[in-house]
């Protein structure tokens, strides 16, 4: 017959709750730090956004700047002819 004394001997330091708790203490702590870099690419990704926008302003401004240019440069052309 088994001796189930003797099992509490060698049962690990802590019980399965205990476990358990540390394992949910962990995972509570991993998503806390995970929302946090969440956060941080949310706001980096923002500024992208923002830079992006003041990028095509521009880019649109340069191009339309050309267009205008262009099309100056071709009406004095064709009143050369």
């Amino acid at each position: 017959m088994h001796d189930h004394a003797s099992d509490r001997l060698i049962e690990p330091f802590f019980s399965r709750e205990e476990l358990l708790e540390q394992r949910c203490d962990l995972l509570e702590s991993e998503l806390a730090e995970l929302g946090d870099e969440l956060q941080a690419s949310r706001e980096k990704i923002s500024t992208l956004v923002v830079m992006w926008s003041g990028v095509t302003a521009k880019l649109r401004a340069a191009e339309a700047k050309l267009i205008k240019m262009s099309s100056l440069n071709h009406h004095d052309q064709s009143g050369l002819g």
